[in-house]
């Protein structure tokens, strides 16, 4: 199973850099949390996921589609609730646009397409 974050070490695979130069650049000691980040066993330090992003030209959101789609489903299912919450909530401040901006984002999520990390 391809978790979140192994496309770290497919875009390094990708060139013929090995993990010790990217340890290097990157400024670690040795390849131990390089390692365990790319084989998916633990997650990216930013600087991993900014450090392959400028060293691989690749788009920094490309190691979170997993992370995103996950968050996006969740808050798809949620919203509706909260929205439906806030229409019996007289005492709640700013029910109606909180509702109103809850209503847009909902639109906007849900006319957005899922990201695959294949691509």
């Amino acid at each position: 199973m391809t978790t979140t974050f192994t496309h770290l070490r497919m875009h390094r695979k990708q060139t013929p850099l090995i993990l010790s130069d990217v340890s290097t650049l990157l400024g670690y000691k040795d390849n131990t949390l390089l390692s365990k980040a790319e084989k998916g066993h633990r997650p990216p330090s930013i600087d991993m996921i900014l450090g392959y992003h400028l060293l691989f030209h690749t788009p920094m959101l490309s190691y979170f589609d997993t992370l995103r789609n996950n968050l996006k489903s969740n808050m798809l299912k949620r919203i509706p609730q909260l929205i439906e919450s806030l229409k019996y909530s007289n005492l709640s401040e700013n029910a109606a646009e909180r509702a109103v901006c809850l209503q847009t984002a909902l639109t906007r999520l849900s006319n957005e397409p899922t990201y695959d990390q294949g691509n």
